[in-house]
């Protein structure tokens, strides 16, 4: 199945999917398939561009991060793992895709 250029939609909570990565994604939040990498361990890499859901995503992202000193609670976008470049990764078992096709 080809994924590239496709829509996916995150369709659960993220900051860690199992014990693989963290996936920094809340259920409902789109991006786009720019590169999709079957491993040999059976993982999936994907790299994800989310320029154009920005907006869409903004409203769905949740306060579920913790600074540093685990003092103040802030959503993906204000912290420093946010891709200003717009290009997300994330890994996943590939029987346990966190998302779905759009």
């Amino acid at each position: 199945m080809n994924v590239l250029h496709k829509v996916i939609e995150f369709t659960e909570d993220g900051l860690r999917h199992k014990e693989y990565d963290t996936i920094p994604f809340d259920a409902g939040m789109q991006a786009r398939v720019i590169e999709y990498i079957e491993n040999s361990d059976g993982t999936i890499r994907v790299r994800l561009d989310i320029h154009e859901f920005v907006s869409h995503n903004n409203k769905l992202m949740k306060a579920n991060w913790k600074d540093r000193a685990d003092s103040k609670i802030m959503k993906w976008n204000q912290t420093r793992f946010y891709p200003l470049d717009g290009i997300a990764s994330v890994t996943f078992y590939k029987d346990e895709p966190p998302f779905e096709l759009r």
